[in-house]
């Protein structure tokens, strides 16, 4: 049941948050159990075999973490718990990512191993992580236990559930733990409006740029010919639509949490804003960063023991994310490229604090940005091709190794400018249905609205920093007034058009 569905806009939602209120807040038990339910319906809308998998995966790990909390008075607990991660693990693998070793193997020895056909259970990756992260956290603090019903609430509240934020239990159930759950109007009204923003981030400007990506991306995986000129336009399109569709989903998340009260982590922060690749990964699905930088990069050893073990350690990290993304190498391909991306810049930091040098200004900084956007876009065809091939020939002609091809139209106003016509060449191109002048037009206006416009955070928060990422603030009165009513009315009103006259394409992080 999509976010975006009118299944869950017009009943799923409404009659959960009617029967939410209902229920009087002094039954503190029966608003958990409801919202346990309804995530339960939720998710069985999609599969109830996946549901079932799911609940088994809770019981499992739940019994397990009370064994391991009362195991560990004696210290004899880790092993237990070690084994219980690799329980995990080996359930994620089988449904993940079996097929593609047993592919990969038959490729490289000429064996032909059996191919089952293997559905894979919608958010396994989030779950599973989610349920890692806990186990670990009681292996530490066995006083972090909390009550089954706690536990599921924290495991399958449905704004989460599906494409994260990655939630932490530290973070979560105490806010309904020790408390009465009570959202007024004002939590509410704040809680709709971070809905309805992501809502539009999906619907309104991610699936009109997936439009542009998938028609470029389709052509490359046709083998059909492409240029310098087509290859970064589509790599673009995709970096665009990829941000506003999975940072809508985030808020979505984030907005549904807050009409019950509940704040979640806030998962983007500007990330194409970022002056750095390391910025970049601040800013980029931060709560999924966040599991990594705590559950396997410090674990390993982090910053200690010298460059050469910092470097090791996040590409190994990053290795094991572009894996976690998707069973295919195309996706560790695009977590290598990032690791290789962050060892070059540990680097740099390294030479610049030996000289001593503090790069600065205007320029360095619109260089910085430039050279770091284009390096994340880069990445992104890794990410987003049908198969490594294809991935390659695309990033082959963006680094130009097939010449700096634009459309011949564009070429012939070039000739007035005696230094482009050395390096520009008017290529033959297959225009796209809406004509490659209006597709840079749209992917401009989408630039200028992730790189000059506020985010969520600053829509919706004081902007303090938060060392927890909770920056979303539930408010003590509603302070959203006519002009958030009448924009907020004006973009309803372009959501209801686009979903009577196009199919909602899915968010791309239910892949995964």
């Amino acid at each position: 049941m999509p976010f975006t569905s009118w299944d869950f806009l017009l009943y799923f939602l409404p009659l959960t948050v009617v029967a939410f209120h209902l229920i009087p807040s002094r039954f503190q038990f029966s608003r958990k159990l409801l919202l346990v339910a309804a995530s339960m319906v939720f998710y069985a809308w999609f599969s109830l075999k996946c549901a079932a998998l799911l609940v088994f995966s809770m019981g499992f790990n739940y019994l397990l973490a009370e064994w391991i909390g009362r195991k560990s008075e004696s210290r004899g607990h880790w092993p237990v718990a070690i084994a219980g991660i690799c329980a995990n693990l080996l359930l994620l693998f089988h449904f993940k990512y079996s097929n593609m070793f047993k592919e990969s193997l038959g490729s490289l020895f000429g064996v032909s191993f059996e191919i089952a056909p293997i559905v894979l259970p919608l958010a396994i990756s989030f779950y599973t992580f989610t349920q890692i992260g806990y186990l670990m956290d009681v292996a530490k603090k066995p006083s972090l236990r909390c009550g089954f019903v706690d536990y599921c609430l924290f495991v399958v509240f449905f704004p989460h559930l599906i494409a994260g934020p990655v939630v932490r239990h530290s973070e979560i159930v105490p806010q309904y733990a020790n408390r009465e759950l009570k959202p007024d109007w004002a939590c509410l009204a704040t809680g709709t409006a971070i809905f309805l923003v992501g809502l539009y981030k999906k619907t309104l400007l991610a699936d009109p740029a997936a439009v542009h990506a998938d028609w470029i991306f389709n052509h490359v995986a046709k083998g059909d010919g492409l240029t310098w000129f087509s290859a970064w336009v589509g790599a673009i399109a995709y970096g665009l639509q990829i941000y506003f569709d999975f940072s809508g989903y985030s808020d979505m998340a984030i907005g549904l949490a807050t009409m019950f009260a509940i704040r979640f982590p806030i998962n983007f922060n500007s990330p194409y804003k970022a002056l750095s690749i390391s910025d970049f990964w601040k800013r980029w699905h931060m709560s999924l960063t966040r599991f990594f930088r705590d559950y396997i990069y410090i674990p390993l050893g982090g910053n200690r023991g010298g460059y050469w073990i910092q470097a090791r350690n996040i590409l190994l990290v990053f290795l094991i994310s572009g894996l976690w993304h998707g069973a295919g190498w195309t996706f560790v391909i695009w977590g290598a490229l990032h690791g290789f991306y962050l060892a070059t810049h540990l680097t740099w930091k390294s030479m610049i604090q030996s000289l001593r040098w503090k790069p600065g200004g205007q320029v360095w900084t619109a260089f910085a940005w430039c050279l770091t956007t284009a390096a994340v876009m880069f990445a992104w065809v890794f990410f987003r091709a049908h198969d490594v091939a294809s991935a390659l020939r695309m990033s082959r002609a963006m680094l130009g190794f097939d010449g700096i091809g634009i459309p011949e139209r564009w070429a012939k106003m070039a000739t007035n400018i005696p230094i482009l016509v050395e390096f520009l060449n008017g290529v033959p191109m297959p225009n796209p249905p809406v004509g490659w002048l209006w597709v840079c037009l749209h992917l401009a206006v989408l630039s200028v609205i992730v790189v000059a416009l506020p985010n969520s955070r600053q829509l919706f928060s004081n902007l303090r920093e938060c060392s927890d990422l909770t920056e979303i603030q539930l408010p003590e009165t509603n302070r959203l007034g006519f002009r958030h009513g009448l924009a907020g009315g004006i973009l309803l009103t372009g959501f209801l058009y686009s979903r009577f006259t196009a199919v909602p394409s899915p968010f791309i992080y239910f892949n995964f």
